[in-house]
């Protein structure tokens, strides 16, 4: 094989221009170098020159393998962007077996897309992959190389991935996109094949079908033309007894004409006897009315009168209260204005007398200013003073200090006088303003004991009124419970009475219809029975709505009927049709949930031919003697139907339960009864009037209830203004005996006070007798010499001393004069106020007097105005009851004039009803003939006739005439029929047994008819059938050729894709358990390990996976996921070595694949590349672990170059080595 000799790579990813790569003519060399210098930028420029794609080149797009350099700090940026290369190639050099170079060589240019040349021509890139892949070097599988990190993916990638690869390796991909459009196409091919099959089955079935249907139409004519002999015998017996009906209703009719013509004239009499006695009554009953009218004005004016006067009662004695709690402030008012007036008296004289003492003092101070001594007296006596001074100054001094004491003392004394005074005219002044609070306070709890007076008055009042209202209310409702039951029973009588006529018309109806349309069988209680009389109620509830529904033979029946009654005007109807009415038999459990339950239809007797509305009617009903066993039935046994108990109470499927029914007894009523419950009703409705006129008023009750309220909201108020006021007098008692306290505290410090000042007045005396003896000596010639009397004292006294005290006093009875005038314009001004206090009272008082005469005399006028209405009341109530004395004899005699005039007319409406019927039946006669005859001809039935042909009778409407059935019946007039086929004995037989006979016999052949289903076009539809299959086995035919030939063509391709996948995979599965022993043997276990390949489909393996297990020396059995991380590299690498063995490229390129690998690892694939490299197999690998690449042959080492910023190469033959200095270095 081949091999690579070198690499030319420029400006490819790290290298910067031109790099040239020999690997010489070594078999196992590696690339080394530092993190980052450009080894796996050397296994990216193998790959991108061997045509892997750039997605598996660690870039998104070619431009990004140009070189591109790296900018430092000191470069220039403009011209490093203009030295940037826009081109870069890479070139592998190539030796062949032959010693062939080629020059492989893949170039990117500006543009960004690549050019492939060989030998510097030019190849497209499948031509250039054909040339790589003659020497076994394949670029979908690249088997020629192991990236970096493909290891790890290998080791962990799923069943399904490897065997994607080992289809790539075998070339059996090459088969999968025809494999897959053969595979559609046969799918698609069998499918129309199928399809075809089942439509030439499905024609065989129709085939079988029409020859059975033609079998069949034979038979059917047979039959039919026997049904069509019954039916004309039936018809002619029809005919024969519509014809003798017809005779008996002409005779009644008449009869019943004659009759109604009496009845009329008597009914003519009656009521005009009627209408007199109407108009008599309707006079005395609006006499009636407005008498009751004028009672209840009356009474109501009385009551709003009585409604009018109590406010005024209480407004009366609220006046009268008034003016006597005015009586009695009025005397205590007069009490205090005579203890005021006595007041300003005493302050006025007290007054007068302080004035009298100030001109006392007065003249007394001019004595004083005569007496005085002269000039030279004076010098003299000041020159005495020094000599006095010196022998009695210390007496002198203790004197002033003796008369300073007293003075003090006099002053105190005067002072507690003031304060007596001052405190007993506060206590006095207190005790008055007490006593008007007192005066008030008493106002105040006289205004809150009326106002609580007057809520208790009222609220008795709205007792009693209440307590009248629930009587009468209770009598009302007495009257009314009464009346109520009068009501229901003259109501029950109405219900009766409309049921029974209601009843009756619907019978009256029901025999007309069954005259009328003999599709008509009756109504569906008489049609089914109860086989037990205690079946009944229960019948009864279960037939509920259907009760009274009319079960006819089809649904145009059951048209005519409506269409019949909505043209009478005879009511409504449900009918129920045979033909159309879903019915299903009740579910066969349903007989055995219990034995004392059973389906509704079992206790039923009917006809068989009733069976389908029976069902309708019924369902799955179920009856039980008890509500215990319904109970047990419905929710123990879980059973959903209807349930229903001998009473007639029901548990419906929803689970909710009605109540059983009431059975009427047949209660009967008569006229007199009626009249009785009548006149009744009328009393009742009467007296409940009177009650309602006579109630008590509800604006009375309002009114009441109002005047509580206002009253009520006063409350509060009253009770704080008397709360306040109660508080104040409280206030001034303690005031008062706070006064009282301060005056004995004020009258035992005076008593002190004069106490002291009388024993100063003792010393003063003591010392005076002995200053003056010392005066004596100084001073008796001087008091001699100027005839001074009384001594040098009496002169001091007189112009000192004494001076000083008058001018004390006399500011004393200034103040005292100020003080007394103070109060005395208090006491007048008080008094001043009091007397306009008490002129205020008296005129209010005056005001209330006059306001309780005037409420005296209105309630007078009211007194008079009630009396007055409730006589009028009264004599118009006595009127009113003879007036309806009057209208109860003249009630009685009208209703049973009315009983009368309502019999008349009930008996004329029976007869008129009875001719009508007759008419009617009368004329279904006719009709039913003419049906006959119609139908007869319409079903070409041949009818026996003496006189006419069916051919003059018209079968439907005609355009030109109005009443086209009006015709056709005077035709018929003239038709004779000839009934001597009949025997005497089918004549006299009961039409209703001989039709059923002829029904029955022609159900038979119906059913019979039915059975067939006779198809007429089944010879005409078997030939069809017939030829559309020869066409189908046809298109068969071409349809199963067609698939039998892409079956062979599919058969043959997958064949082939599986026999070269299974080649690859038998190759690889056998190689790789001993490529895993080479690379796990060691001397601890010489045998190595065993790894094996299993496929999950061995009929179409490439659609399925291939589990890979590998089975480490020395462990047990693991899966590849719970394996270390070295067991897994060294599993996918022999996976790998054994892919590879398949179709061996002539290298093989490894990136780092011992990156995850220990040293022992290491040396063993160092150990498996050195024993199978050599000339058919060479091994380059990129790796940093010295244990391998010093094992190899030549050295590539990668380094970075940061001068130029590219990455270098240098290359090292190691052979030149021994192998122990390789170790070494």
């Amino acid at each position: 094989m081949g091999r690579l000799v070198g690499l030319e790579l420029h400006n490819f990813k790290s290298y910067r221009g031109t790099a040239s790569i020999s690997f010489g003519t070594s078999y196992f060399t590696s690339i080394i170098g530092p993190n980052g210098a450009g080894k796996s930028n050397m296994m990216d420029a193998i790959s991108f020159v061997l045509g892997v794609r750039s997605s598996h080149l660690r870039s998104s797009q070619l431009k990004d393998l140009i070189y591109r350099a790296r900018l430092s700090e000191d470069d220039d940026i403009d011209s490093e962007e203009s030295d940037t290369p826009t081109t870069a190639y890479v070139m592998a050099v190539y030796e062949k077996t032959d010693g062939e170079v080629l020059r492989l060589k893949r170039s990117i240019n500006a543009s960004g897309s690549s050019e492939f040349k060989i030998n510097e021509k030019s190849h497209s890139a499948a031509q250039y992959s054909d040339v790589l892949k003659a020497e076994n070097i394949l670029i979908k599988a690249r088997n020629f190389l192991v990236f970096q990190g493909d290891v790890e993916k290998i080791a962990s990638q799923s069943s399904l991935d490897l065997s994607k690869m080992v289809e790539v390796v075998s070339g059996s991909a090459e088969y999968e996109d025809e494999y897959d459009r053969l595979k559609s196409e046969h799918e698609k091919a069998h499918e129309e094949t199928q399809t075809i099959w089942s439509t030439r089955r499905i024609h065989n079935g129709e085939l079988k079908q029409y020859k059975e249907q033609y079998a069949e139409v034979t038979r059917y004519e047979s039959k039919l033309k026997e049904q069509q002999q019954s039916i004309q015998q039936q018809q002619l017996v029809k005919l024969y007894h519509l014809d003798k009906e017809g005779k008996t209703l002409s005779r009644k009719i008449k009869d019943s004409q004659n009759t109604l013509d009496e009845t009329t004239e008597t009914l003519k009499t009656e009521e005009l006897l009627l209408k007199n006695l109407t108009s008599d009554l309707a006079k005395e009953s609006l006499k009636s009315s407005k008498i009751e009218k004028q009672i209840v004005k009356n009474r109501r004016s009385a009551e709003d009168r009585k409604l009018e006067m109590i406010p005024i009662n209480t407004k009366m004695d609220m006046s009268a209260k008034k003016v006597k709690d005015y009586e009695k402030r009025i005397a205590d008012m007069k009490s205090d204005l005579s203890r005021q007036e006595k007041s300003t008296k005493i302050a006025r004289k007290q007054l007068d007398s302080l004035r009298k003492q100030e001109a006392d003092f007065k003249a007394k101070l001019k004595d004083m200013e005569k007496q005085g001594l002269s000039e030279v007296a004076q010098k003299e006596y000041n020159e005495l003073r020094g000599d006095f001074l010196m022998k009695g100054g210390h007496l002198d001094s203790k004197r002033s200090e003796l008369y300073a004491t007293k003075a003090s003392l006099s002053s105190q004394a005067y002072a507690f006088e003031q304060q007596i005074e001052i405190t007993e005219g506060r206590i006095a002044e207190l005790e008055s303003m007490k006593r008007e609070v007192l005066s008030r306070l008493d106002d105040a709890t006289t205004v809150l004991n009326d106002t609580l007076s007057s809520i208790s008055k009222r609220r008795g009042d709205l007792t009693t009124l209440k307590t009248s209202k629930e009587a009468f209310l209770t009598q009302e409702l007495a009257l009314t419970t009464e009346l109520k039951e009068v009501l229901i029973e003259l109501n029950e009588l109405n219900a009766s009475q409309r049921e029974t006529a209601r009843e009756v018309k619907l019978r009256e109806n029901n025999a007309m219809l069954k005259r009328l349309f003999p599709g008509v069988k009756g109504m569906m209680h008489d049609l089914c029975k109860p086989k037990q009389k205690r079946y009944e109620a229960a019948v009864a509830t279960i037939l509920g709505k259907n009760f009274n529904a009319v079960v006819v033979d089809g649904i145009d029946t059951a048209k005519k009927c409506i269409e019949y009654l909505k043209e009478q005007r005879a009511g409504v109807a449900s009918f129920i049709p045979l033909s159309t009415v879903s019915s299903k038999p009740p579910m066969a459990y349903l007989r055995n949930l219990h034995e004392k339950a059973r389906p509704a239809i079992d206790i039923l007797d009917f006809e068989v031919d009733m069976e389908k509305a029976i069902q309708h009617v019924c369902g799955n009903a179920v009856v039980c003697d008890s509500m215990d066993v319904a109970r047990f039935v419905r929710w123990e046994r879980k059973v959903d139907v209807k349930v229903v108990t001998l009473e007639g109470s029901i548990i419906h499927k929803a689970g909710l339960m009605t109540g059983g029914r009431t059975r009427d007894e047949g209660k009967r009523w008569n006229k007199q009864d009626a009249q009785s419950l009548a006149l009744r009703k009328d009393d009742l409705r009467s007296k409940i009037e009177d009650i309602q006129s006579s109630r008590p008023s509800e604006l009375l009750e309002k009114k009441i209830s109002d005047d509580i309220a206002n009253l009520e909201d006063k409350l509060p108020a009253l009770r704080s203004k008397r709360s306040e006021l109660e508080r104040s007098i409280h206030d001034y008692d303690a005031e008062i005996k706070n006064q009282a306290r301060i005056l004995a505290e004020i009258l035992a410090n005076a008593e002190g006070n004069r106490e002291k000042l009388q024993e100063l007045e003792s010393v003063i005396s003591e010392l005076l007798v002995e200053l003056r003896k010392v005066q004596d000596s100084v001073y008796g010639d001087f008091c001699q010499k100027y005839h001074i009397q009384g001594g040098i004292g009496s002169y001091e006294e007189s112009q000192g001393q004494k001076q000083r005290e008058i001018a004390k006093e006399n500011a004393v009875l200034a103040k005292s004069i100020s003080v007394i005038e103070n109060k005395l314009v208090f006491e007048e001004e008080r008094l001043e106020d009091t007397q306009t206090r008490l002129a205020k009272l008296e005129k209010d008082k005056a005001k209330f007097e006059t306001q309780l005469e005037e409420q005296k005399k209105r309630r007078e006028e009211l007194v008079e105005q009630i009396s007055r209405f409730e006589a009028e009341a009264e004599v118009s109530a006595a009127e009113l009851n003879e007036l309806h004395t009057d209208l109860s004899a003249l009630n009685r005699r009208n209703a049973s004039i009315s009983e009368r005039v309502s019999d008349l007319k009930l008996e004329i409406t029976g007869l008129q009803k009875s001719i009508a019927s007759y008419e009617t039946d009368l004329e279904k006669t006719a009709v039913g003939r003419l049906g006959i005859l119609r139908y007869c001809k319409m079903e070409n039935i041949d009818v026996p006739l003496l006189f006419g042909s069916l051919s003059e009778l018209p079968i439907g409407n005609d355009g030109d005439e109005e009443n086209p059935d009006e015709a056709a019946l005077e035709i018929l007039k003239d038709f004779e029929f000839d009934y001597s086929s009949l025997e005497e004995s089918v004549r006299n037989r009961d039409l209703d047994a001989l039709d059923r006979e002829f029904s029955e016999k022609i159900r038979s052949i119906g059913e019979e008819l039915s059975g067939f289903s006779p198809n007429m076009k089944a010879a005409e539809r078997l030939h069809e059938v017939e030829n559309k299959l020869e066409e189908i086995d046809h298109e068969f035919k071409i349809a199963r050729e067609k698939e039998q030939e892409i079956s062979n063509s599919f058969r043959t391709l997958k064949d082939e894709r599986h026999s070269k996948y299974m080649q690859a995979f038998l190759h690889i599965s056998k190689k790789i358990d001993y490529v895993y022993k080479e690379l796990t043997r060691s001397r601890v276990s010489p045998s190595g390990g065993s790894a094996y390949l299993t496929l999950e489909d061995e009929d179409e393996p490439y659609l399925a996976g291939i589990k890979y297990h590998a089975m480490p020396p020395l462990k047990r059995f693991r899966d590849m996921e719970l394996l270390s991380g070295g067991e897994k590299t060294i599993a996918a690498l022999a996976l790998l070595f054994a892919i590879h063995s398949f179709h061996p490229s002539p290298f093989f390129v490894l990136d780092e694949v011992d990156a995850a690998l220990d040293n022992a690892n290491v040396n063993q694939i160092a150990s498996y590349i050195k024993n199978n490299c050599g000339p058919d197999f060479q091994f380059i690998v990129i790796s940093l672990k010295n244990s391998l690449f010093e094992r190899s042959d030549a050295l590539v080492g990668i380094y970075r170059d940061q001068g130029v910023n590219s990455s270098k190469a240098l290359t090292l033959d190691l052979r030149e080595f021994p192998e122990n200095e390789v170790a070494a270095v």
